[in-house]
Formats: C-alpha cells, sequence, structure tokens
C-alpha cells in the first residue's frame, strides 16, 4: 500500500515551502509596487532583522 501525503503534511515540508513562497510572492505581487513586495521578502530572508522588528512595522509593510 502506497501513502500520499497533502503539501502541507510536515512529512512533505522541504517540497512545500517553495510552493508556499512562490505563493505568497505572487499574491503580494497582485496588490503591493516592486518596492514593498522585496521588502517585505526580504525580511524573511534575514531572521534577525525579522525577529527584532516589531509587529506594527511588520503590519504596516503589508497594509494596503
Amino acid at each position: 500500500m502506497e501513502a500520499h501525503y497533502l503539501i502541507g503534511d510536515s512529512r512533505r515540508r522541504q517540497e512545500g515551502i517553495p510552493l508556499l513562497e512562490a505563493k505568497f510572492r505572487a499574491n503580494l505581487a497582485r496588490r503591493l509596487p516592486v518596492e514593498r513586495q522585496a521588502a517585505i521578502t526580504g525580511l524573511f530572508h534575514d531572521a534577525q532583522r525579522f525577529e527584532s522588528m516589531p509587529i506594527n512595522e511588520f503590519m504596516a509593510q503589508l497594509a494596503l
């Protein structure tokens, strides 16, 4: 018997993260200018900066 797991299952995390990131970028592109998209996605690649950012500043980045 073969078991298939959904892409969001923890067993498929390595496979799912790039798809989730692509979906996030696509949705940002629908709403925000390129400069804001780059600022937001750049935060996710700098864990220290992201973790030290106050939540109100992060939410302001996402606000339309």
